[in-house]
């Protein structure tokens, strides 16, 4: 956005111009990837592949609606998002990885049972029943927690792969979007440079934005398409090693 910082109509109107191109450059990947999770199903592929997958494609069409809406804030929370699920779907590759994969939903599960924000909200039988439905599902999710960390090792608790993020994203060569990765999370854990667009200080008085952040859009979005271009093309070879597979296993049967 380098040139047209002094001028904010020039800002907004960029913006606009970047979103409506990356927009419709987004549409095909995003009817492509609802074509190819029922296929993945048909395939019998792994839960792992569909899991991931319908996440993905939910987690970009929020993208989609936040980049048109001039959200660029939450737009760049969803693609950084969205190059988590690239992540994860390239170390499926390693068929260990898949059941290491779905069993992190356990810890999921532990931490929505360990604490519910509505409960204060709750009284009487309502509140009893919850509390009841939250220590079974504790009870019943930690004995197979237990039994994944005693597989996996205690890492497991704070993350599914057993590398960091940045391990295996320069490991796939994606350095480089790493470091869009890093800048995006700055808006997920409320670091003072996510607010560099919320504040500037003209004559010495404060001016404070208030909204929607539609600077950050463009950016938010192509990062977001390329991520998902990505996913696709990794999904299409996965679905395609599938086919193959089906159509050696049929000529073998024969």
């Amino acid at each position: 956005m380098a040139g047209v910082a002094a001028s904010p109509l020039a800002i907004v109107e960029l913006a606009a111009q970047q979103a409506r191109r990356l927009v419709a450059a987004s549409n095909s990947y995003s009817d492509a990837l609802v074509g190819l999770v029922p296929a993945l199903c048909r395939m019998d592929c792994h839960p792992a592949y569909v899991v991931v997958s319908a996440v993905c494609l939910n987690d970009f069409n929020d993208l989609l609606f936040d980049a048109v809406s001039g959200r660029g804030r939450s737009a760049h929370r969803s693609a950084r998002t969205a190059f988590e699920h690239l992540l994860n779907l390239i170390a499926l590759r390693e068929p260990s990885h898949l059941t290491r994969f779905m069993c992190h939903s356990l810890v999921g599960t532990q931490l929505a049972a360990a604490w519910n924000p509505i409960e204060p909200f709750l009284s009487g039988k309502v509140l009893k029943a919850s509390r009841h439905r939250q220590k079974k599902l504790l009870r019943d999710s930690g004995k197979e927690l237990d039994e994944a960390i005693a597989e996996y090792g205690a890492v497991f608790h704070r993350q599914w792969h057993p590398e960091t993020v940045r391990d295996r994203a320069v490991a796939a060569g994606l350095e480089r979007e790493y470091d869009f990765f890093r800048a995006a999370s700055a808006a997920v854990h409320g670091a003072a440079s996510a607010m560099e667009d919320a504040v500037w200080i003209v004559d010495g008085d404060p001016i404070i934005r208030v909204g929607p952040s539609v600077v950050l859009c463009p950016s938010a979005l192509a990062a977001g398409v390329l991520f998902m271009k990505q996913f696709y093309c990794e999904l299409r070879a996965e679905l395609a090693r599938r086919r193959s597979w089906v159509r050696w296993s049929r000529w073998a049967i024969r």
